[in-house]
């Protein structure tokens, strides 16, 4: 700044000079035409450089504004004066401020771990098992044997439940010889709770829905008049479903035989 300043100073100097040099030789240009020319010119002027004023520097402020990375995360600012220079012209201190904002440093990238292909493994060839069988067992081996099948526990075969007891199980037939009708005779089995009467019986072997019949009440009971959809004319022929236990004709009825275990209920055409 200070030989900015010295160069605009000289160059100032030089023009003064030069403008008073161009004045003393107009004065005497013009002189030469009122008195004769002399042969020595006059010596020019003297120059009193002590009237030249320079102009007063002032003092400037200067502001840097600096971006320094660096680890901590928060920026910091530092005030810095200019030092007095001597010399014939003393500048006023210079305020420089100098702001340092700490940029945070990215995180490094994190590798990723490539995996590493593993060759596959050549398959194993199966080994052959070889069995060596002893088609004589030895005395020693059957003894052990012996031994083996004397320590095994001996499994306990479970019963299966007899579903009859305390229950009764019997069977019902229809026989549909002269009936007139091609239907095959029928067996089925009940099993139904003790003190059940026939009806009970014939009704879970046979099925309620292929029994026609009438419930006339009191010692009459039930009556059936058809099984499977035959039902013979009393009036033309003078039949009947005849109800029999064990292959003989009943004495009671359907509904006042009282069923017990093994009997057979059955159905046929009687006359």
């Amino acid at each position: 700044m200070i030989s900015r300043y010295q160069g605009v100073a000289g160059a100032a100097v030089v023009a003064v000079a030069a403008f008073l040099l161009g004045m003393s030789i107009r004065a005497s240009s013009s002189s030469q035409n009122d008195v004769p020319v002399q042969s020595t010119p006059a010596p020019a002027a003297a120059i009193d450089l002590s009237q030249i004023v320079l102009p007063t520097l002032q003092p400037q402020l200067v502001q840097v504004e600096i971006t320094v990375k660096q680890e901590p995360a928060n920026p910091q600012v530092i005030e810095v004066m200019s030092v007095q220079v001597p010399g014939p012209e003393v500048l006023m201190p210079q305020a420089v401020s100098v702001r340092a904002t700490a940029t945070p440093r990215p995180p490094p990238p994190t590798a990723t771990a490539t995996p590493v292909p593993v060759p596959p493994r050549p398959p194993v060839a199966p080994q052959p098992v070889v069995t060596v069988i002893n088609a004589q067992p030895t005395a020693a081996a059957l003894a052990v044997g012996v031994a083996r099948a004397a320590a095994l526990p001996t499994a306990t075969p479970t019963s299966t439940p007899n579903p009859c007891i305390n229950r009764v199980c019997a069977a019902a037939s229809v026989n549909f010889a002269a009936s007139g009708s091609n239907h095959a005779d029928v067996q089925a089995a009940c099993n139904v709770s003790a003190g059940s009467t026939a009806w009970e019986c014939v009704k879970q072997a046979l099925g309620v829905q292929n029994i026609q019949f009438k419930d006339f009440g009191g010692s009459l009971g039930i009556f059936i008049s058809g099984l499977y959809g035959v039902a013979p004319d009393f009036g033309a022929c003078s039949c009947f479903w005849e109800f029999t236990v064990n292959g003989i004709a009943s004495d009671l009825g359907v509904s006042g035989y009282i069923v017990r275990n093994g009997d057979t209920l059955g159905f046929r055409i009687g006359h």
